[in-house]
């Protein structure tokens, strides 16, 4: 399994190198800085502050654990496994790091993916909520190619990288909901308690 996995990474490695395009590298790069822990950190950063003004706890949860917890997960396994990165003979341009798995992978499709189900949990029906549904998992998807056709990881990085976000933003997804549930049943507990409360002074008096 191992040999089939690392002559598959080596294929697709040299397939790339062979046919890659000035044009395609830098328009590649330009994607691939969506991905990066300093561009996906401020948008959450920006995301979070708007969630807070919109009093949105559950799903600020779930932005917390969709990007910290894509993060965390990708530094462990990096620094667990060691995976070295492909010869810069084969890549567009210098990337320093362990390989296994792609952080751009993993943390770009946990975070795009919980955003774009952020977007169609929030908005109304309409233009926007089908954009956001369609274009920001194809921005990740994207952003996941374009790692292995700039020869800075091998397939394997990016595939496992995108199943492990996927995972993340499953679970940032349940866990929203989840928090939900139970924080928009107990403020409703809250109000029927005290209105039921008000109801018994009145008939008192």
């Amino acid at each position: 399994m191992i040999h089939f996995i690392t002559s598959f990474d080596f294929s697709i490695l040299h397939y790339f190198a062979q046919v890659r395009t000035l044009g395609g590298s830098y328009f590649f790069i330009d994607v691939s800085e969506l991905g990066s822990i300093v561009v996906i950190g401020a948008l959450a950063v920006c995301t979070g502050l708007l969630l807070a003004l919109l009093r949105r706890i559950p799903d600020i949860a779930g932005l917390t654990l969709s990007v910290g917890g894509s993060f965390l997960v990708m530094e462990i396994m990096k620094l667990l496994i060691q995976r070295p990165r492909p010869s810069i003979h084969f890549a567009a341009f210098i990337e320093n790091g362990y390989s296994f798995p792609s952080g751009h992978a993993m943390i770009g499709v946990a975070f795009y993916c919980f955003l774009a189900f952020l977007i169609a949990h929030i908005l109304p029906r309409g233009v926007t909520r089908r954009v956001a549904l369609y274009t920001l998992p194809a921005l990740a998807f994207l952003i996941s190619f374009g790692r292995v056709y700039l020869g800075v990881h091998y397939a394997s990085d990016v595939v496992v990288g995108m199943i492990l976000g996927g995972i993340i933003a499953g679970a940032s997804i349940k866990l929203t909901l989840w928090l939900e549930r139970r924080f928009y049943s107990e403020a409703e507990s809250v109000v029927v308690t005290e209105t039921f409360s008000e109801v018994r002074v009145v008939v008192s008096e």
